[in-house]
């Protein structure tokens, strides 16, 4: 009988410790998409700012922060989805460990 306890004991202090690793693992990639998203207007809004201010820039050279503000965004782009994916599947495994948990 008391092994059957402290083994029931084990069991759960350790799925405990691997939900609170997950949980953590999903804040900080929530924290990474906020701070991605964060940088991804911060650098578009720079790019935009500067071509909203008169300069000596010709319209036929309009291609310049066009190539910049569309390289800028295929990179955020390929890093949300990447991140998003992650989080997605760490979200659920924490899920599916708490549901087995309790």
């Amino acid at each position: 009988m008391d092994s059957k306890l402290d083994e029931l004991s084990n069991s759960y202090r350790e799925m405990s410790s691997i939900n609170e690793k997950q949980e953590k693992r999903v804040r900080q990639r929530e924290t990474k998409l906020i701070w991605l998203v964060t940088s991804y207007v911060v650098s578009q809004g720079i790019v935009f700012l500067s071509i909203s201010r008169p300069s000596n820039i010709s319209c036929n050279k309009w291609w310049y922060p066009f190539c910049l503000a569309l390289s800028v965004a295929a990179i955020f782009v390929l890093t949300f989805t990447s991140t998003i994916s992650k989080w997605a599947r760490t979200q659920y495994q924490c899920e599916l460990n708490l549901l087995t948990w309790k």
